[in-house]
């Protein structure tokens, strides 16, 4: 069993906005990142954005990048809530 997902899982997630799946893809990065930090968030990112289909610009690649490497404090997904470990 690949440990990797090749395609969306939730019914639906095609039809979500443009903004609704970057900041998914922006919370699934950050989480990649973190349990895989030998991994580039970088690489990652485009990785997920090819996948999923989006095509975006060199400045939104960079912003989308600085919201990976935000702290996780940072709503990001508005009514995702992030633990913290204490």
């Amino acid at each position: 069993m690949s440990s990797e997902l090749d395609e969306p899982v939730l019914d639906g997630s095609e039809r979500a906005s443009e903004d609704v799946r970057l900041r998914g893809i922006v919370t699934q990065v950050r989480a990649d990142s973190a349990l895989h930090s030998e991994e580039e968030p970088e690489r990652l990112l485009r990785t997920r954005l090819r996948d999923a289909g989006i095509t975006i610009s060199e400045d939104q690649m960079q912003g989308l990048l600085d919201d990976v490497k935000a702290d996780a404090t940072t709503d990001i997904a508005p009514g995702v809530q992030e633990e913290r470990p204490k």
